[in-house]
């Protein structure tokens, strides 16, 4: 039975640091790196990987281990939020048993705290404290975000009494398949791809004292300035892609932009991504890869070239890797 994780570690622009931590990956037992997608101006990288789940407790450990051996907190600067140097691990059964995973990401968050002080928070299908299911929530309540130092520490679930300054804090969860799907602005325009993110997101907007409800289901967003793309850019976790149509979503923020003079150049994925995402709603006739070849056409998806958008499908890449075959269409 099978896990995949997917790190977050705030380091996004020193390759040999990255490259160490994927080689530990590589060196534990029953563990195969999928893919691994870092960003300058974030300062972050997301690893994939999956592990069989008797070979998930040491291999999180490993991992950890390295990472914070490595990553300094007090020296980070990046756009986008943190809250430590592995910041966010999440943990989505592939076919492995729920309940048996829930286990053993308690043991592994335990097994850090105590053997590497580490400050934990769970969140998601792991939350111990009301409203932790949403990792949002739990950033907002740690007042954690963008750097800021913490300053309530009754929120940790374990290590209160552990100093954060260097490694910082880590979210660990067991949670839904996410998919990290950015959209690329022809504008150097942060206040536009703010004002894009607002409207399309679940959350929505505060206007004169009143939540203003977004567009779509499932969906996180928010708008930054890439410096070394030199682009805006609406960053969106797609936290539930069963609830939102992709088509649909991707033309309404084309309206939003072109309403503002701005254009939609494409989009980026960040990590992989289940067939189902681009088969929900797909409007294209034919067999399925033809379908799935007119879907990131339509959502302009960087390096769709010669077949090269395979490498971000999950299955294909777990197929290819490891000879392992899942069907994830109800994931």
């Amino acid at each position: 039975m099978w896990i995949e994780c997917v790190p977050n570690v705030s380091e996004g622009q020193n390759q040999d640091l990255i490259n160490e931590l994927v080689q530990t990956l590589e060196n534990q037992r029953r563990t195969h790196v999928l893919h691994v997608d870092s960003g300058e101006s974030a300062h972050r990288t997301v690893i994939t990987f999956m592990v069989h789940e008797d070979d998930f407790i040491s291999t999180g450990f490993a991992f950890f281990e390295k990472a914070l051996s490595l990553i300094d907190m007090r020296n980070h600067k990046g756009v986008h939020p943190r809250m430590g140097a592995v910041d966010v691990f999440p943990v989505i059964p592939l076919n492995a048993d729920e309940a048996k995973s829930l286990v053993k990401v308690n043991q592994l968050g335990e097994k850090l705290s105590e053997k590497l002080d580490l400050p934990i928070i769970f969140y998601e299908k792991s939350a111990r404290k009301p409203g932790f299911e949403n990792l949002a929530k739990a950033r907002r309540s740690l007042e954690f975000f963008r750097g800021n130092p913490m300053k309530k520490n009754e929120w940790i679930d374990l290590g209160k009494d552990k100093s954060i300054e260097k490694t910082g804090i880590t979210a660990l969860g067991l949670r839904p398949p996410l998919i990290a799907f950015n959209l690329n602005l022809n504008t150097k325009n942060r206040e536009l791809a703010v004002y894009i993110a607002e409207r399309l997101r679940t959350s929505g907007r505060m206007e004169n004292g009143h939540r203003i409800p977004g567009l779509f289901q499932g969906l996180k967003c928010i708008g930054w300035y890439l410096e070394d793309q030199a682009r805006a850019q609406v960053s969106c976790n797609i936290v539930d892609h069963k609830k939102l149509d992709l088509f649909e979503f991707y033309k309404k923020a084309s309206e939003l932009a072109a309403e503002h003079g701005a254009r939609i150049t494409g989009s980026e994925l960040i990590g992989l991504m289940p067939k189902a995402f681009l088969l929900k709603g797909n409007p294209f006739q034919g067999k399925e890869e033809h379908r799935l070849e007119k879907a990131v056409e339509f959502i302009g998806l960087e390096n769709r070239e010669n077949g090269l958008w395979k490498n971000r499908i999950l299955e294909e890449v777990i197929q290819r890797k490891t000879n392992l075959t899942f069907d994830l269409s109800n994931w």
